[in-house]
Formats: structure tokens, C-alpha cells, sequence
């Protein structure tokens, strides 16, 4: 992670809470490693990067519970409406997010330590979406 990574986790760490803006920004979710590609829109009322430092921080917190399975833009967005006051939106022009590419660069950063970051019940909420993919394991519909 670089330098400017490193300042967003430290200005976070000193936040009693997450910085929000009067103001919305819209983004697109998308994965290096779909096999088609899709985006999919949302709104938040963070700058870019925080709301990239939000989105690592959701798949760091899953990941820590199941770290085979690996969440795409739909679970993502769900996490983002129920806990961070985002909302779906239709296609807009929008900053670019690709959750693959934002993962690898907050890999390592410490976000999971950061408290404006946290959200009561999310961490159980997740494990709807693991017994979803572990069934799909068990079916034979993931390999």
C-alpha cells in the first residue's frame, strides 16, 4: 500500500467517526475477475476514498470469517445500504471501483483495527452469504 493509502487508514484511525459530506458521490462496482463483466451503481455520502477504505474494510471483516469465499459487487452493495447509508442507484456517471484492485491495495493496511469502520451486527450478517456459498460447496456447485 502507498503512501497515500497509509494517510487514509491514519486519518481514520483518528476519526470518532466515519467522515460523511452534504454532498453525494456516485460509484461503480465492478471485479477484475468476473467472468462477464458487470457494474453495478451506488450512492454514498463519502469521498472516494473513504468509500474505498469502507469497501476493503467489508471484504477484509468476511474474509476474516470465511476466507475462501470472496464477496462480489451484490454483496457488497447489500452491506453498504443496510450499515453505510448508501443506496443503489441506475447506471450515472460515476467513480470506478473495482473491488479486486481495491482489496489488493488496502491489503496489509490495518483497516480491520479502525473503529469509525466498524458497524454492530454486520459481522453476523455476513454469515448469510457463507451459508449460501458453503451449501454451494456441498451441492457440488462449486468446486
Amino acid at each position: 500500500m502507498g503512501k497515500y493509502g497509509e494517510e487514509i487508514v491514519a486519518r481514520l484511525k483518528e476519526s470518532a467517526s466515519l467522515p460523511k459530506e452534504e454532498k453525494s458521490y456516485q460509484y461503480c462496482l465492478t471485479h477484475t475477475h468476473d467472468h462477464e463483466p458487470r457494474r453495478y451503481y451506488i450512492e454514498a455520502p463519502y469521498t472516494p476514498d473513504i468509500f474505498e477504505a469502507i469497501c476493503a474494510y467489508i471484504q477484509f471483516e468476511c474474509a476474516e470469517i470465511e476466507d475462501t469465499y470472496s464477496m462480489d459487487q451484490t454483496d457488497v452493495i447489500e452491506i453498504l445500504e443496510k450499515f453505510y447509508e448508501c443506496k443503489s442507484v441506475k447506471r450515472t456517471k460515476a467513480n470506478q471501483v473495482d473491488l479486486y484492485l481495491n482489496w489488493e491495495y488496502f491489503c496489509g493496511s490495518q483497516l480491520q483495527i479502525v473503529e469509525c469502520l466498524k458497524r454492530d451486527g454486520m459481522n453476523e450478517y455476513f454469515q448469510k452469504y457463507i451459508d449460501e456459498y458453503l451449501l454451494k460447496i456441498k451441492n457440488g456447485e462449486i468446486k
